[in-house]
């Protein structure tokens, strides 16, 4: 009886033992281990050298145009140290080209009968005399001479230009101007041919 008693003892001892041992203890060890491992840097080699591409690259799949609300703040761009943005390559600046005054034509235009008023010049006749003589050019506006500089020398008679600068009546008929730049009707002193005013850039 005492003998068995012992040997149970022992029995319990050794399961004891053998739990403390077991899969439980040897995970707790390993993630002691684990914890108490210093960190080291990871290196990632092998990776494929820069490949050349030929032909057309075609990029799919991006997203569809965002509708964006509010302000937008565009940041680190290159700048000098006024805040300026900074360019590469030279930047050229132009003046506005406005039309001026060129010259008188050598040919004459005539007057057009028309059923429902008085005599007048054909804007487009106008045109094409003044490209005839003056590549680039066509009947000068009443603004044009004006604004011209230097302005324009004097002429003997008369010449034709445009008074209006909107598209009605007056705009597709000549007016007279006098060498002192006085318009003058047709019904008075500007009758039959006249020379035209051309104006280009």
């Amino acid at each position: 009886m005492r003998r068995a008693v012992i040997w149970g003892v022992v029995l319990v001892c050794l399961t004891v033992l053998l739990a403390g041992g077991g899969p439980a203890a040897q995970r707790v060890r390993l993630i002691e281990a684990t914890a108490a491992r210093p960190a080291t840097q990871v290196e990632v080699t092998n990776l494929p050298a820069v490949q050349a591409v030929s032909g057309a690259v075609n990029v799919a799949n991006l997203p569809a145009v965002q509708n964006v609300a509010g302000s937008v703040q565009v940041n680190n761009l290159p700048l000098d140290g006024g805040g300026n943005v900074r360019v590469a390559g030279g930047l050229s600046l132009q003046e506005p080209r406005t039309k001026r005054f060129i010259g008188i034509t050598q040919a004459t235009v005539e007057p057009v009968a028309l059923p429902f008023g008085p005599h007048m010049y054909a804007v487009l006749t106008m045109n094409r005399a003044c490209q005839a003589e003056f590549p680039g050019t066509t009947v000068c506006l009443g603004r044009e001479l004006a604004s011209s500089a230097p302005a324009p020398p004097a002429w003997a008679g008369f010449v034709l230009y445009v008074t209006a600068d909107h598209l009605d009546i007056a705009f597709f008929t000549g007016s007279c101007l006098d060498a002192p730049g006085v318009p003058l009707s047709e019904s008075t002193d500007c009758t039959g041919a006249q020379p035209v005013a051309c104006c280009g850039f």
